[in-house]
């Protein structure tokens, strides 16, 4: 009962009461949350996690049971953003970070990764001899992990290019004090490597020199060298085909693949067969988010019906999960981390209405208490709610989404859309801070997972391709239409509102249904379809992905679908104002897409104002950028809806 009793005073500790309606400031809402990606050492003793240094994120090291953080990795401010940090073992974090450099015109995310003891001493960049001396193979070399021998503690596999291979390789690598040994030579032109439990290296994906859409798997038996292809696919023509982990006793490895059931599924693959085997676990609505491994072994499953939901299969872990959501009913509650053993946890409880907040329990001593809440200024305020919608659309999609209203709202309340990025992304019913700004501030919100939105699907995200300002924006009007049905909503008030993907959307809006909106904000949105598809056709799969899923520029109809179907040539059709935000790092959306529509529009005397960040990315994640943004569309907003 001492479990339980604690459990409920965790609960009380983060439930949003009605103390305080007063307006919160923007960057309450826009800061970066206090921490993220909390980590348990594999004995349970320590916390590694990231935590705001008020621009980005540091790296910092606390006992388990107390709130002393203390930081052991620090990047230079701006341009460098570490993005998570990883046990190694007891002693030894590995901590990746990445940063953005300019390679024949275009910007690149490029990775860094260190090796640093959990004190903070013998910091280590690991990285081999040719990604130190050539520029280029910087660009090619992408250090992914691919086994972390939990036999061998001083040791990871990496894979990393190499210069005589002209492909990545397998490196097995000290992480105290950086020595590389090549483990084999690449005479497959593979472009990724896996690795089973035992840390032995068994299967190689290569795509087709000639179609790069095509998968070619490469596999050996654990302890011989020859390598013989085991399968191949084509992505759009076959089922995937994503292996996950492997059982190299049993000959079989597990595979995500939408195979017989039309969603991401996990099943098991007979290797020397070259067929599936069993259907491990699927569900009928939404997609596998992935697996959850443990020493490389999968001991169950992630997926996103409104929040996250993880589906284990060791009766151990099924039963400390059914503890955990079982204990935390007043939100949706998951197990962030946990140590080896499983008796010390780090819980993460979060609603649509309230901000994530994480929780240390101690199985050992039957105890839980609240530890940090990602945004401590919104903790206990209160905050709208996430109303689920679905509805029909005219072609007879379901389309779902999420429909929040302002808090104490008097009469009909002005209307933002705010359609994701992606667009094979979706939204979810978790808090969203934008969102919870936006409502503040007395406006509905309107977040629509149109078709070719993931996780619904292969189906449903395939209905997607080449929609861009055809279907795909039909369902966010057509959505829009079901809003306004309901009730409670102004129509004579409304702003379309997006980031990337959401970006276009808005500025597709400006020039295809000028008269249903007062104003639109962009934030890193693509203007010109043709030029963002031009923009990837030196780099092989992304390339091809591109073609597929928007585009072909060698195609005459294609050309004319991305040209009737981007602003950029449309500009005598925008009547009202649009705001544009860009960051001028962005390795997603060229930022000349920004730059260039708005020369466009200010030449055309279009109502437009432009915003580029410094250092920005393509995610607002620096808190300084993100202030700005949030701020700015505020702003704009008060004045133009």
């Amino acid at each position: 009962m001492k479990f339980v009793r604690f459990f409920l005073i965790a609960i009380a500790f983060a439930t949003p009461t009605m103390a305080s309606a007063a307006q919160q400031p923007v960057k309450h809402f826009a800061q970066l949350p206090m921490v993220k990606s909390p980590t348990v050492s594999p004995d349970g003793n320590y916390i590694a996690v990231l935590v705001n240094n008020g621009e980005n994120y540091n790296v910092a090291v606390t006992p388990f049971d107390k709130n002393n953080l203390v930081n052991v990795v620090t990047v230079k401010k701006g341009e460098s953003r570490i993005e998570s940090v990883t046990w190694a073992n007891n002693e030894r974090l590995l901590v990746k970070a990445s940063y953005v450099e300019s390679i024949a015109g275009k910007n690149f995310k490029l990775g860094k990764l260190y090796a640093v003891n959990k004190d903070g001493s013998d910091l280590t960049e690991i990285r081999s001899r040719a990604s130190r001396d050539d520029r280029y193979a910087r660009y090619r070399s992408k250090t992914n992990v691919i086994s972390y021998l939990k036999d061998d503690p001083k040791h990871i596999l990496l894979q990393g290019y190499s210069e005589r291979d002209e492909y990545p390789v397998v490196y097995k690598v000290n992480i105290y004090d950086n020595n590389f040994e090549k483990l084999f030579a690449n005479h497959y032109k593979v472009s990724s490597w896996y690795a089973n439990q035992k840390g032995e290296v068994v299967l190689g994906l290569a795509y087709g020199e000639e179609n790069p859409n095509l998968r070619k798997f490469w596999y050996r038996q654990p302890g011989t060298e020859e390598w013989s292809v085991i399968g191949e696919y084509e992505a759009g023509e076959n089922a995937v085909f994503n292996p996950v982990a492997f059982d190299s006793d049993k000959g079989l490895a597990y595979v995500l693949t939408d195979y017989k059931t039309g969603v991401m599924s996990l099943y098991t693959f007979d290797i020397k067969k070259g067929v599936y085997a069993d259907q491990v676990y699927s569900n009928e609505n939404y997609d596998l988010e992935g697996v959850i491994l443990e020493n490389d072994k999968v001991v169950g499953v992630r997926y996103y019906d409104d929040y996250l939901e993880q589906h284990y299969f060791e009766p151990e872990d099924h039963k400390l999960n059914q503890l955990i959501k079982g204990s935390f009913k007043a939100f949706e509650a998951t197990v962030a981390a946990k140590s080896r053993n499983n008796k010390r946890v780090i819980v993460y409880g979060i609603r649509d209405n309230m901000p994530g907040t994480y929780y240390l329990v101690d199985l050992n001593k039957g105890t839980a208490k609240p530890w940090f809440s990602q945004y401590p200024y919104l903790s206990g305020k209160p905050l709208s709610t996430k109303q689920n919608f679905s509805f029909k659309t005219s072609d007879g999609l379901t389309i779902t989404g999420y429909l929040s209203r302002p808090l104490n709202s008097d009469g009909k309340a002005p209307l933002v859309v705010l359609p994701h990025g992606g667009p094979a992304a979706r939204d979810y019913k978790y808090f969203d801070p934008l969102a919870q700004l936006l409502t503040s501030r007395g406006y509905a919100v309107l977040q629509p997972n149109f078709r070719g939105s993931a996780g619904f699907g292969s189906a449903f995200e395939a209905s997607g391709y080449k929609e861009w300002g055809l279907k795909m924006q039909d369902d966010v009007i057509e959505a829009v239409d079901w809003a306004l049905q309901q009730g409670g909503i102004d129509k004579d008030h409304m702003c379309m509102v997006g980031l990337s993907y959401g970006g276009y959307a808005a500025e597709t809006a400006a020039f295809k249904t000028p008269e249903k909106f007062n104003c639109f904000v962009s934030v890193a949105g693509v203007s010109d379809i043709e030029a963002f598809v031009s923009k990837d056709r030196a780099f092989g799969v992304l390339d091809s992905l591109r073609q597929d899923m928007v585009g072909n520029v060698e195609n005459p109809a294609d050309v004319k679908r991305m040209r009737e179907n981007s602003l950029v040539h449309h500009i005598d059709a925008v009547k009202n104002p649009i705001l544009l935000i860009h960051g001028d790092r962005d390795t997603r959306v060229s930022t000349s897409q920004s730059q260039n529509i708005y020369e466009k529009l200010k030449n055309a005397n279009k109502p437009v104002q432009y915003i580029e960040l410094e250092y920005g990315s393509h995610f607002l994640d620096s808190e300084p950028n993100r202030i700005k943004a949030f701020s700015a569309i505020t702003d704009f907003l008060e004045k133009h809806i």
